[in-house]
Order: structure tokens, then sequence, then C-alpha cells
């Protein structure tokens, strides 16, 4: 990124996250909507990335990325904009 900080960016495919950033041309990777498989990726980005911080914008994800955080001694930080 040209703030300096490096971020990957992972969402659910077939969402309107994915379509927006597709819209707007920002990289990301699409993974199924299948919340195992999610969270699957997620963890595995995470211990190969040594990545800091993890972020959610969805009340669903929250559980999700608070379990990661904590087997990767890392953040969870939520934005939350819905409650679905």
């Amino acid at each position: 990124m040209d703030n300096g900080y490096w971020s990957k960016i992972l969402v659910k495919k077939d969402t309107s996250l994915e379509q927006d950033l597709k819209k707007f041309n920002i990289p990301c990777c699409s993974v199924s909507s299948n919340d195992k498989e999610f969270e699957k990726m997620l963890l595995q980005i995470c211990r190969k990335e040594h990545i800091d911080i993890i972020a959610a914008h969805r009340f669903s994800e929250i559980l999700t990325i608070k379990k990661i955080a904590k087997e990767c001694n890392c953040k969870a930080v939520a934005f939350c904009h819905s409650f679905n």
C-alpha cells in the first residue's frame, strides 16, 4: 500500500464487499463463503505472514477473529456496520 503499511484483504466470495473492492480495483483474496473455509484461510495467512491485527466489519465475524487472534498472538479489531 502507498501509506507504507502492508495489508492483505480477505473477503468472502459473492458478497457486496467483494464487489465494492473489485469495482475500485482494490486487490483482495476471495474465499468461499463457507465459514469454516474462511476461518482456515485466515488462520493460514495469519501464521504465514505474521499478521499483527485482524479487522472485521460484521458482527457475525467477531468470534472468528477473536479465536484466530488468540491462536496467532495478535490483536482483533471490530468495526460493526451491520448486525448480520
